[in-house]
């Protein structure tokens, strides 16, 4: 990150960089500089690593505004989902769903997964809390034989 360009521009300074995985979603896309940050104008040379989200046709550097793009998520991230949901169960079938398809099916997987870990930790706890209350059980009445 070197220099401000001069302009338009949402920002006058950098708004911080993004703190979530986007690229994981595959979102995000690297760049080795000439990039210009059109929320902030941060000029990014080439040979500068960055990466950058396209947010209403605008080119966000992620290690300069990302956060912007983070508080978005944390805000509207929910509703979004959940209205393309509503919409995906009247016609799973159509084309604008095709991601998300693959998406839920990946996601399900890993979170079927993982609840069935923690119904089996959950189990395990159940049956030691059983055991040491038996246990309890066994040990209080003969304290209460040995006072009479």
């Amino acid at each position: 990150m070197s220099e401000k360009k001069s302009g338009n521009y949402w920002f006058d300074v950098p708004q911080g960089p993004s703190k979530l995985p986007w690229q994981e979603v595959g979102v995000m896309y690297g760049s080795e500089g000439d990039e210009t940050c059109d929320l902030c104008g941060t000029y990014w040379k080439e040979g500068e690593d960055c990466h950058h989200f396209k947010f209403l046709r605008m080119n966000v550097v992620m290690e300069c505004c990302g956060a912007v793009i983070d508080r978005l998520y944390r805000e509207w991230g929910s509703r979004f989902t959940s209205l393309q949901l509503h919409q995906f169960a009247k016609d799973p079938t159509s084309r604008d769903f095709l991601l998300l398809r693959g998406d839920l099916d990946d996601a399900l997987r890993v979170a079927t997964t993982l609840i069935c870990k923690v119904i089996t930790d959950v189990n395990q706890a159940q049956s030691r809390l059983e055991a040491i209350g038996m246990v309890a059980g066994f040990v209080q009445p003969s304290d209460k034989q040995g006072e009479g």
